[in-house]
């Protein structure tokens, strides 16, 4: 039998390996939200069993997605969540493949958005092993993916790291996702963001 943690944010790691450098910047940014009494699940994508969208546009219809499995039954998490934390590798110049599997899978609820997505708070966070400057795509891809959603970002920190764990030894940049994580609770904790608004906007 499945079940359903629900939490005040949802962090999702979408890196494809243990000992992650994206996974260790995520943490670091949900361990100030955690340490505000913020309820925060970490979701290691790599470890659900999942299929990617099959295209079957039966979500044309209906507000959901015809496919059971692990991701399906997250969903009424991600619903819930006031707010969402995604942590990407830059793999060929975009999100990981589990991170756009996870994305392509939210299309079944496209036309419902401004149901279960507008007004919720994003943080960003991507690591690519190129040199600092010339990353941004994945950071780019999750900017348009939460505007078009109508999710409020909050902030995003970008990364370079090559190896491995090689994060975990970037003083400055942890502190910048600890920061973030900061900056997101702030504004949990504000008035406006305990009741999210539902309203219909056009793309």
């Amino acid at each position: 039998m499945r079940q359903t943690f629900f939490s005040d944010v949802v962090a999702i790691s979408a890196s494809h390996r243990d000992n992650a450098n994206t996974e260790a910047m995520l943490r670091a940014c949900a361990s100030e939200l955690q340490k505000q009494n913020i309820r925060v699940r970490i979701i290691r994508l790599r470890k659900l069993k999942f299929k990617p969208c099959d295209g079957c546009v039966g979500c044309n219809e209906k507000n959901g997605c015809h496919i059971d499995d692990e991701m399906t039954a997250l969903h009424p998490c991600l619903f819930k969540a006031r707010a969402w934390i995604v942590a990407t590798p830059e793999y060929w110049w975009n999100v990981s493949g589990h991170c756009k599997d996870f994305l392509d899978r939210l299309n079944a609820y496209w036309k419902a958005r401004a149901t279960h997505f507008a007004g919720k708070k994003a943080a960003i966070l991507t690591c690519g092993a190129q040199p600092l400057e010339r990353t941004g795509y994945a950071e780019k891809a999750l900017e348009t993916f939460f505007t078009k959603m109508h999710m409020d970002i909050v902030g995003s920190v970008r990364a370079s790291a090559e190896n491995p764990g090689e994060i975990r030894t970037q003083a400055r940049l942890l502190t910048a996702c600890r920061t973030l994580g900061k900056k997101l609770a702030l504004e949990l904790k504000k008035p406006s963001a305990r009741s999210l608004p539902r309203t219909r906007s056009t793309p």
